[in-house]
């Protein structure tokens, strides 16, 4: 009885510190993570995970239902699944599970909406590309740095807050319990090896090789598109242009206008249009669209299925996408050309959960989470459903889906991955391993990975920046201009008159900071 009371009383104090903190937190962004571990939290995090008993004698007395929304699309078993989940976590935690769903199609607006509205929500998926940064400051999310220790023991016990917790933070106050499965910065193209052969061409290895396989597409294959863009994204090969120059984005992501140099001391901030060499793709870009390496009216495509569904020749992506793509197609021997210099360990907020500052039961959806992070048995079932009749393990542990038209693998389950409970998938690449081991050993660490870009000081003029990007600045870089280098200088001028020159500033300014306090 007096432990179980020692217990209570440590959770409710650590409740009532992170209500405090939550409370009194900055929603300034400080241009760095800073380290969110206090030697008063040091203690308390000591304390509440000194024995792993701590968990089973929170009261659990009465019953909750918990509600997580996941980015995705449900799967058809889904519910099936679900059943089967809720019979143990009401056994184990006295609470059932009801998930709802983003899907890919319009999550960008549903997102930040359903974190608006003030639904009680429990669990949320979250992510430096869906924003995270911008939606901590702003107070959507829960501080977890007295939660995770005393609701999360066992996971916590492993995780390693040295590396994550700057990047998963702001202003000390952690915000996102980021995924410790490793993926790295690895970005380049898709290729089909089938039309390779078809062609007689070699295996593509350089960007312009990309452009000649693109080109032999256009004239080989009209009824094929070269390369599938996206509306939402454009072509992003500038991106890859500027990756092969080691150059980092400020926003951690594809996209991003404005870059620095890791291996620049001084970390000079550019934007795209005064990189050296921006002319030079803007040439490459307009021959290789007036040869037809894509659809004239991909601004406005919103198929993201056409490289999947065999209507398109190429796209761009990372090296996880490519495996689900090659296991999809295996007659079309895709292979995947790395166009990135320095391959890093993306941030823990590439995938990670969050607790919605609207949460009614933050403790039991934490303690979910910390049997799902650290029990295959709660883990396989999100992830690949049910034994026997949805998945099964090979002899090489490699996961195979039995029913994948009613639950495809690992549908919604990024943000909670671990490398012990993750399987590789069967009828993977069969150099999978060798290449995971290989971006592992030649990955890099990059400072920058804990500098969290704020645009709060500069709102209105970021903002006015992104309007003259999507008029101005999209449609050059896919070519789609009789003049690229007049139409180069118009948009340099529209970008001055909408403050770009004062966002540059801003940045530099932060960027000054985080390498002050990071050298």
């Amino acid at each position: 009885m007096k432990n179980t009371k020692r217990m209570l009383k440590q959770a409710a104090a650590g409740l009532l510190a992170a209500a405090m903190l939550m409370t009194g937190c900055s929603k300034a962004l400080s241009g760095q993570g800073g380290d969110p571990q206090t030697k008063e939290g040091d203690k308390k995090t000591e304390s509440s995970a000194d024995s792993k008993e701590g968990q089973a004698q929170i009261d659990t007395s009465k019953e909750v239902e918990l509600i997580m929304y996941l980015v995705g699309s449900e799967p058809a078993r889904y519910g099936e699944v679900l059943e089967i989940f809720n019979e143990k976590l009401k056994a184990d935690i006295n609470a059932t599970l009801t998930v709802k769903w983003l899907s890919w199609g319009d999550y960008l607006t549903k997102y930040p909406l359903v974190l608006s509205s003030g639904e009680p929500i429990d669990l949320i998926y979250s992510a430096n590309w869906i924003d995270f940064y911008q939606h901590a400051a702003n107070g959507a999310f829960m501080p977890l740095n007295d939660l995770l220790p005393i609701y999360c023991p066992k996971s916590f016990s492993g995780y390693p807050k040295e590396e994550a917790f700057p990047q998963t933070s702001i202003d000390g106050q952690v915000y996102a319990y980021g995924s410790t499965y490793p993926t790295y910065s690895a970005y380049g193209a898709y290729v089909r090896g089938d039309l390779l052969e078809k062609y007689g061409m070699e295996p593509v290895k350089t960007l312009d090789d990309y452009g000649d396989y693109l080109k032999t597409v256009a004239k080989e294959d009209p009824d094929l598109v070269p390369m599938q863009i996206v509306a939402t994204k454009g072509s992003q090969l500038d991106d890859v242009y500027l990756s092969m120059d080691g150059m980092y984005p400020l926003s951690g992501n594809n996209g991003s206008f404005y870059f620095v140099d890791p291996k620049d001391p001084q970390g000079k901030v550019y934007c795209k249009t005064d990189w050296e060499k921006m002319p030079e793709f803007l040439e490459k870009m307009k021959e290789w669209s007036d040869a037809g390496c894509w659809s004239k009216s991909a601004l406005s495509n919103q198929d993201k299925s056409l490289f999947a569904a065999g209507k398109a020749a190429s796209r761009l992506g990372n090296y996880d996408q490519y495996v689900g793509d090659y296991i999809n197609a295996p007659e079309r021997n895709i292979q995947f050309v790395n166009f990135t210099k320095n391959i890093e360990r993306l941030s823990f907020t590439q995938d990670a959960m969050s607790v919605p500052i609207s949460a009614k039961n933050p403790e039991r959806a934490l303690m979910m989470l910390d049997l799902i992070l650290t029990d295959p048995s709660y883990y396989d079932l999100l992830a690949y459903g049910i034994e026997g009749e949805t998945y099964w393990f090979d002899e090489n542990n490699f996961v195979e889906a039995l029913d994948p038209k009613n639950f495809p693998l690992e549908s919604g389950t990024s943000g909670f991955r671990t490398p012990e409970n993750n399987h590789y998938k069967a009828g993977s690449p069969a150099a999978i391993i060798e290449d995971v081991n290989r971006m592992k050993e030649e990955s890099v660490p990059d400072k920058y990975r804990a500098f969290v870009m704020d645009t709060s000081n500069v709102k209105n003029e970021y903002a006015a920046v992104q309007n003259v990007i999507s008029q101005y600045y999209n449609p050059l870089k896919l070519g789609y201009t009789n003049d690229y280098k007049t139409d180069f200088e118009n948009l340099k001028e529209q970008l001055r008159l909408a403050g770009n020159d004062k966002v540059i500033e801003e940045f530099q300014r932060q960027i000054d900071e985080f390498n002050k306090s990071n050298p």
